[in-house]
This record gives structure tokens, sequence and C-alpha cells, in this order.
């Protein structure tokens, strides 16, 4: 059964804010560095998501990228599998190179950094996420890992004790009679679905980069190779850089979800996304957005939001 948009990982907000910036401003190295971490860590997500699907004589069910909240706290899930009336909670590191453990905290090797500690994070995601399922009146047990995807990652001192599978350890683990021989049942359904539901999308990062409007470049990006487009008919764009066509509609749906992520507190009015895309006319702004978004107030005041 397919829980879209959850099965499979999601690229996460840092990625797609970065590369709704990419061609609007000039990042810092600082910039740089966490969008290369962010998208680290999304292929990570993403080799394990693979690997399981490969191991898995049956259709696993799985679900992955969750932002969920519990006691006014919210908190972010790797991976979640329901097997045999327990969920197994993953959180995906993909680290490479030596790190040791000293007096109960984390370094890289590499200069002797001290680095968060995954285990702190998954215990905080554990107990939030025990209290969400009591709040469903859920009594599944869970049961905890770190899981470290890149086979070049080492790890010194870490106690057998530790809720941990290393790359070599995986196949090993998640044997061919690990995944329980039935299909998921009506209440594994359920429970995926409710856990689904209470996806909380507008859960932000701390870390992304700082940029205000006024700053950005204006205009309509390319999809294919986010070049920016120029006006070619009354009814086409196309991208001063491939060559591509489109029609203005599509290209300006797809300037405002760029600016709906970049601004999420930002409401849509025609004078704002008119700006934002910079070689487009108020009329055939007002036009798109009349066909697609439900219009809201009157006047100076009219703004639209998504149709229900």
């Amino acid at each position: 059964m397919d829980f879209t948009p959850h099965d499979k990982p999601l690229p996460p907000v840092a990625m797609r804010v970065y590369k709704a910036l990419r061609s609007r401003k000039v990042f810092t190295e600082e910039d740089k560095a966490l969008y290369v971490s962010a998208k680290r860590g999304y292929d990570g997500e993403l080799k394990f998501y693979h690997f399981l699907k490969e191991v898995s004589s049956r259709d696993p069910l799985l679900l992955h990228s969750l932002s969920l909240e519990s006691n006014n706290s919210k908190f972010q899930i790797d991976s979640l599998l329901l097997n045999d009336q327990s969920i197994y909670l993953f959180e995906v590191k993909n680290f490479s190179g030596d790190y040791y453990i000293r007096n109960n905290n984390w370094y890289a090797r590499s200069g002797n950094k001290e680095i968060n500690n995954p285990f702190i994070q998954l215990k905080r995601s554990e107990s939030l996420l025990r209290q969400l399922l009591s709040s469903l009146n859920i009594s599944y047990s869970i049961i905890p890992y770190v899981v470290f995807i890149n086979s070049e990652f080492t790890l010194f001192n870490a106690s057998m004790n530790l809720p941990l599978l290393f790359h070599s350890q995986l196949r090993r683990f998640f044997h061919r009679d690990f995944f329980q021989r039935f299909p998921p049942s009506e209440t594994d359904r359920k429970i995926a679905t409710l856990l689904t539901k209470q996806h909380k999308e507008d859960v932000r990062p701390d870390l992304l980069p700082q940029y205000t409007f006024d700053e950005l470049r204006k205009g309509v990006k390319c999809s294919g190779c986010e070049g920016f487009m120029e006006l070619a008919t009354t009814k086409t764009l196309k991208c001063n850089f491939c060559g591509v066509f489109e029609s203005i509609d599509k290209g300006v749906l797809r300037a405002i979800d760029e600016f709906c992520l970049l601004f999420p507190q930002e409401r849509i009015t025609t004078s704002t996304i008119a700006e934002w895309c910079n070689i487009l006319s108020k009329r055939t702004i007002r036009r798109v957005l009349s066909k697609f978004y439900q219009r809201n107030g009157n006047g100076k005041a009219t703004y639209y939001t998504f149709k229900e």
C-alpha cells in the first residue's frame, strides 16, 4: 500500500531551500557547508531505503521523512518500519571517516572535533514518538536504532550495548526471516495512515541561510537547467540557457511554489507574485491565480490560498 508522500525519503527542507536559492543569491562558505551536510544526510536515507527494498522478501510497511509533534515538541523521523506488532525507529547517519567516543562524547578523529551524540537525538525521538503513540491509543513497542549507512565509517570505543547498526551488519540484521511472514495487517495500515496524517509540513530547520525578498534575483526558473526564462509568446515562456519552452501557467505555478517555500509566512498576492516572476504583467498573474488558487478578500486586500 502506498502512503505517498512518505513511502520514500523526501528531500529535506534545507535542501529544497538551498536549491531554490542557488541561482538567486551568492552563498557564503557556511551556507555551502550546510547544503553539503543536508545533501549527505538525504543521500544516506536514500541508500537505506534502497537497501531495505532490496533485502526484504515481501513489501515492508515503511514510512520515511516524518515531521511530527508531541506535547508541543517537534521532532523528525528518518525511517519507521512496522513489523510484527513493533515499530522500528531508524535514525540514519551518513558519516564517513574515523570517529571515537570518550566519556560519552563523540568526536571526529580528524581534528578531534566534537560532534553531536546521535543517540541523544534518537532517545528524544523515541520518547516523543512513544508519547504520540500513547495519545493515539497505539500500544506497539518501539525498537530504536542508529544506522550508520556509509561503508567508510569507523567508530572506536563503542559499547556493545549501544543500539547501532554498522554498514557491515545490515545484511545480518535484516535477514530473510526478519520481516514478518504475513502481509501487513489492517491495524498496521491504520497506524501507518495515522502517523502519516500527523506529519507537520511547516516544520523548518533552524540552520538555513539568511535571505530577504529584496535581495534575491527575481524571475521564473527553468524546471530543467534552472536558468531564468523569458516571455516567448502570449502563452509560453522560453529558457534563456537550454532553449526549452513551456506554458506560462506551468512556469508561474512553479515560481509560486518556490516563493511559498522561501517565504512560508507571506501571503500570495497578485503584486507580490508579479514582482517575484518579474517578466509577466499583473493581469497575467491574476489570471493564473484565479484559475488555480482560492481567492480571499476584495480589492487591495485580496490574497490567494491553495484550493482545498
